[in-house]
């Protein structure tokens, strides 16, 4: 969403359209979303000036290390099924 604000700033709203529409197909309910799409979508002489910062911004919260060992699920795992698409070399 922050990409389609940046491209609507310098002045590619094609582009902008096109990233914020895949935020609203993912995201129906996003009602920021759907403001900057109705932002880019109006003629400019109805367009609302794009905010200047954003009103309700979410809090980071920080990656926690987890104690899951994906190492080690990838070596149970690795030799299930071979890879799609690749030809092996018999003549060795």
């Amino acid at each position: 969403m922050h990409l389609a604000e940046l491209l609507e700033a310098a002045g590619e709203r094609d582009e902008a359209v096109s990233v914020i529409a895949a935020v609203v197909a993912t995201e129906p309910e996003n009602v920021r979303a759907r403001s900057v799409m109705l932002r880019l979508l109006s003629p400019p002489s109805s367009r609302p000036s794009a905010p200047s910062a954003d009103p309700d911004p979410v809090p980071e919260t920080p990656i926690e290390e987890s104690p899951f060992d994906w190492g080690s699920a990838e070596d149970q795992v690795a030799n299930l099924f071979q890879p799609a698409f690749v030809e092996t070399d018999d003549t060795s």
